[in-house]
């Protein structure tokens, strides 16, 4: 099924604060998405998704039932299933052919939760850019495909974490360059650099990171 579309806010289960939220910049034409219990953020919120998701083992079955006697769109996996609900919602959302994949609610909680929701942007390439925002990073998902190119205030810091290997990595805008070069996953190289021009561009040949812009610095 086609979504018309181009932007997805996806409401998880972990934590939701005011500023990541903000960040977001919810607009009227986002489509909305809730997974299983990301559909309590959503309503805390006054938002209204547009699909619910999931094996509903979290969310309140009251909530569930009023969303979907409305026409909210619904979509139900078993709970013995090879993948999480956030891991199935993102696949949703390439058959959908979306341009942007925002996550919001996928830090916080249980550690491997939190873990596994911040790793899955490394699991396959994916058609849409994607990022995932909580209350002190703004993370963007970097591959060769989809460079980071941001207009950002001197001084802000920034991390670039590998999910994979990469390689290739050249920058420019950051007080501590990288030309060419090559991270390996559990590296410290690109933690805590500082941004020293207006437009801060990060690019790659291989493999896949994050760029990790810090609300505050």
């Amino acid at each position: 099924m086609a979504a018309c579309k181009s932007r997805a806010i996806v409401f998880a289960n972990g934590e939701l604060g005011t500023l990541a939220l903000q960040c977001a910049d919810i607009q009227a034409d986002d489509f909305i998405v809730c997974v299983d219990g990301g559909l309590e953020h959503a309503l805390a919120h006054g938002i209204k998704p547009h699909l619910i998701i999931g094996d509903f083992d979290s969310a309140e079955s009251d909530n569930i039932e009023a969303v979907s006697q409305t026409g909210v769109e619904r979509i139900n996996h078993p709970a013995n299933k090879d993948a999480s609900d956030l891991e199935l919602a993102l696949e949703e959302l390439q058959q959908r052919k979306m341009e942007e994949v925002l996550l919001l609610g996928i830090s916080g909680g249980r550690t491997d939760h939190g873990l596994f929701n911040w790793m899955l942007p490394a699991l396959k390439a994916r058609a849409y850019r994607m990022r995932l925002l909580d209350e002190t990073v703004d993370a963007h998902v970097v591959n060769r495909a989809q460079p980071f190119n941001m207009i950002l205030q001197p001084g802000r810091l920034i991390s670039l974490l590998p999910l994979r290997d990469v390689t290739g990595v050249t920058t420019d805008g950051l007080e501590y360059a990288l030309s060419d070069a090559t991270i390996k996953p559990g590296s410290t190289i690109g933690l805590s650099n500082v941004v020293c021009a207006d437009n801060v561009t990060v690019e790659l040949v291989s493999g896949v990171l994050l760029a990790l812009v810090n609300h505050k610095s």
